[in-house]
C-alpha cells in the first residue's frame, strides 16, 4: 500500500512540473543570432516566429532545435513548440524571444 501512494504522488508531483503549453503553426521568421537566443554554452542559436503566435518570437536551443526550424520553413512543415506555462503564458501571450522546452516537425 505504501508504494501505490508514493507512486500516486509521484505521478501528481510530474504533472505539475510539466506544464508546458503546445503551440503549432508554420514558420514565418527566422532571426540569426540574436543576443537573446544562446544556448547553454554561449553559443547564438536562431529566433523563429509561427503563424499563430501573434508576432511573438521564440528561440531554439540547440543546433537540433535550429534544424529543425529550417526544415520546418523550408518544407512548410508545421512545427509544434512546447514551452512553460509560467505566469499564465500562451501561445499569444509570452515573453520575446522564450527558449521552449522542446519542438517538433508534424
Amino acid at each position: 500500500m505504501k508504494y501505490i501512494y508514493i507512486t500516486i504522488l509521484f505521478f501528481f508531483a510530474f504533472n505539475t512540473a510539466a506544464a508546458d503549453i503546445a503551440c503549432a503553426g508554420k514558420v514565418t521568421w527566422i532571426l540569426a543570432d540574436h543576443a537573446a537566443c544562446t544556448d547553454e554554452h554561449n553559443k547564438k542559436q536562431f529566433a523563429f516566429k509561427i503563424d499563430t503566435a501573434s508576432g511573438l518570437w521564440k528561440c531554439t536551443n540547440s543546433d537540433a532545435a535550429s534544424s529543425l526550424v529550417l526544415a520546418a520553413k523550408f518544407e512548410s512543415k508545421t512545427l509544434s513548440v512546447y514551452m512553460s506555462d509560467e505566469n499564465g503564458a500562451t501561445c499569444n501571450s509570452h515573453v520575446q524571444h522564450i527558449k521552449p522546452s522542446y519542438i517538433f516537425i508534424q
